[in-house]
């Protein structure tokens, strides 16, 4: 996979991206994930994790991008893994592993990366694997 210009840009705290603490969070961006391919999320963010920790940012349009939406390499060059996440509440936030550039590898790497939310004294869960696809659900089952 190739990247345009704009997704090597590095975004920063002053672009909108936070690096996530101990739950609970402050004020954060509450939202949703699609419950079908039809519908769409609420309130998105972009998440990875590498070796500096587990920055994040709402995926909404970036001036510093020209008004383009954050891809996961804007973030950073390289991660473990990354997807999106939606923010319950300030202490519960559901995870999937959507990434084009980073996606987790297996149903283990997915439930790995839950485990790093939940590490940080969030309720955390994930959307899951779909073992048809061998790729991590991008809308919520049931």
């Amino acid at each position: 996979m190739t990247c345009t210009d704009g997704q090597l840009i590095k975004l920063t705290a002053a672009d909108g991206v936070r690096v996530l603490g101990p739950a609970p969070s402050s004020d954060p961006v509450l939202g949703k994930p699609a419950k079908s391919q039809d519908e769409e999320a609420q309130n998105t963010h972009l998440w990875l994790i590498d070796s500096d920790g587990l920055p994040y940012i709402l995926d909404a349009p970036v001036a510093s991008l020209g008004g383009a939406i954050p891809k996961h390499s804007n973030l950073a060059n390289s991660a473990h893994v990354a997807g999106e996440a939606w923010f319950i509440n300030d202490k519960s936030i559901i995870i999937s592993g959507a990434s084009g550039r980073f996606p987790p590898r297996s149903p283990a790497e997915l439930e790995g990366a839950t485990e790093v939310f939940a590490a940080f004294n969030f309720t955390a869960q994930s959307l899951g694997w779909d073992y048809e696809t061998g790729s991590a659900f991008r809308f919520q089952i049931g």
